[in-house]
């Protein structure tokens, strides 16, 4: 705090009392023991003028605010508190001028941004240019305290309020035990799942349905040991996952093993088991089901599958068939295609899924054609640039009939981006570079392998020779290099043939 007296000190005049010199030592005494106090004191002093700016501070406003002395002398009032509005700020200076004192709470903003809750004594003093002496105490701990007491309290309402609220329903409860109790033994053994509870390596309780699977009763399930019921094969395999669940190494397991019928059939079992505890034992709770029905009906959702496979595959290759009539000169091209397409598509390594799509695509991958004039597709000689733009419109008209079908795979857009070159200059739309399906990518070098090596109405087959060169000096340029690499590993190391 600054050394600077708040009253002016009287000078020694002719007349002054004899004694006067001692009694102005005792107050600067006075003052000194005042300022020290302050500047000692655990709350935050200031001494503001009547703008609103600090004047003085001691050492706690200081480490209060975050900031140094001369950062703080260089602030209002209003740039460090944070919980008051401007008019409710001016309306508490206002009340401290008129009425003397004034003892509100509100947050200050630390010089970090931090904010802080602070109780506030600003008490008016109107002289040497000072307007307002202001104490400042830190309360932030006493507002957690008092948060935390108020929320504790609220909870213990709460909790107050939930308790009354269960013995409220504890007598409704307990009528309705009996009858509860029934409900639910009943749903326990007309559940369309096995349900069972182990102790000790034995079953204690057993539903009906779990009786079924077994082909025994549920009586005599209770007291059954489990391993007894278990495939030999299996039952290593469930001893391990049963100590797990027990230990507590795992809380839940999952299983499936055979087990044995009364009959000497097996059953596949699949189960679910928790641990749980009862009357201070481990026990095992577990539900499970026969998955050999399962796998029966899945196996029938697999044929339907295949044979809407089967029945979309014939269907492409009606369509296929139904091109190679208006366009005889080219017959067997789009299957040669769609053969070849898979193979390629194998040889990169994509999944089963995806070489299925790339053999259906090739087969239909000219069905735009049945848009063009049979006397153009046959044409023996040279198209004119109208002819051949007719032709070129193949892609987009392929494209048009195919793309409200829900394919699997994305044939429509396939056959539009098929013509489409790796440098920009094929067509429709000039694609280049990985904005080409890789599918598109593939089924284009199959058909120009496919379509130079045999013969077409205006020229005789080229052979393969020409095609595999035509391909190796597009690749990168024209094709994609890895699917030119690929189709060239398989004529040339693994034997295919058109």
């Amino acid at each position: 705090m600054n050394d600077r007296p708040h009253a002016r000190d009287e000078e020694l005049r002719p007349g002054f009392p004899a004694n006067a010199g001692e009694a102005l030592a005792a107050a600067e005494a006075t003052r000194q023991r005042y300022i020290a106090a302050i500047d000692s004191t655990l709350d935050g002093y200031a001494a503001v003028a009547s703008s609103g700016a600090f004047l003085e501070v001691n050492d706690a406003m200081c480490s209060l605010t975050g900031y140094r002395r001369d950062e703080i002398l260089k602030l209002e009032l209003r740039d460090v508190q944070a919980g008051l509005s401007e008019d409710s700020f001016a309306s508490c200076f206002a009340e401290v001028t008129s009425a003397g004192r004034s003892r509100f709470e509100c947050r200050w903003k630390r010089k970090d941004a931090s904010l802080i809750d602070v109780e506030v004594v600003a008490t008016s003093y109107q002289r040497d240019g000072v307007e307002i002496f202001v104490f400042v105490h830190d309360i932030t701990a006493r507002k957690a305290t008092e948060e935390a007491l108020r929320r504790h309290v609220q909870e213990a309402e709460r909790a107050r309020g939930a308790l009354l609220s269960v013995l409220e329903d504890q007598r409704e409860a307990q009528a309705h035990l009996r009858e509860s109790e029934g409900r639910f033994r009943g749903m326990l053994e007309q559940n369309i799942a096995a349900i069972f509870m182990v102790e000790d390596g034995r079953f204690t309780f057993a539903n009906r349905r779990a009786g079924e699977i077994l082909g025994r009763t549920p009586e005599e399930l209770t007291g059954q040991g489990v391993l007894d019921l278990v495939a030999p094969a299996d039952r290593r395999k469930l001893l391990h996952t049963m100590r797990k669940l027990i230990s507590g190494e795992q809380k839940a397991v999952e299983e499936t093993f055979g087990a044995l019928r009364k009959d000497g059939t097996l059953a596949d079992i699949g189960t679910h088991a928790v641990l749980a505890t009862l009357h201070g034992k481990p026990a095992v709770l577990g539900i499970a089901q026969d998955i050999g029905e399962r796998r029966k009906a899945q196996e029938e959702i697999d044929r339907y599958i295949a044979r809407l496979e089967h029945t979309v595959l014939g269907t492409l290759e009606a369509v296929s068939l139904m091109v190679e009539l208006r366009d005889p000169y080219t017959s067997g091209h789009e299957k040669r295609v769609g053969d070849l397409a898979a193979a390629i598509g194998r040889e990169l390594g994509l999944d089963d899924h995806r070489v299925k799509g790339l053999r259906l695509t090739g087969y239909v991958h000219d069905i735009g054609k049945i848009s063009a004039p049979a006397e153009i597709l046959a044409k023996p000689g040279v198209l004119t640039r109208m002819e051949f733009e007719l032709i070129k419109g193949h892609c987009q008209s392929g494209y048009d009939v195919l793309k409200r079908v829900d394919f699997p795979w994305p044939v429509a857009e396939v056959i539009l981006q098929h013509h489409e070159r790796m440098d920009g200059s094929g067509y429709p739309r000039g694609l280049r570079g990985e904005a080409i399906l890789l599918e598109a990518r593939i089924v284009s070098v199959a058909d120009v392998v496919e379509a130079m090596a045999n013969h077409r109405p205006y020229r005789a087959g080229l052979g393969l020779d020409a095609a595999l060169a035509e391909v190796e000096a597009g690749s990168g340029r024209l094709y994609d290099a890895q699917v030119c690499e690929a189709c060239l590993t398989l004529f040339r190391e693994r034997a295919y043939a058109l």
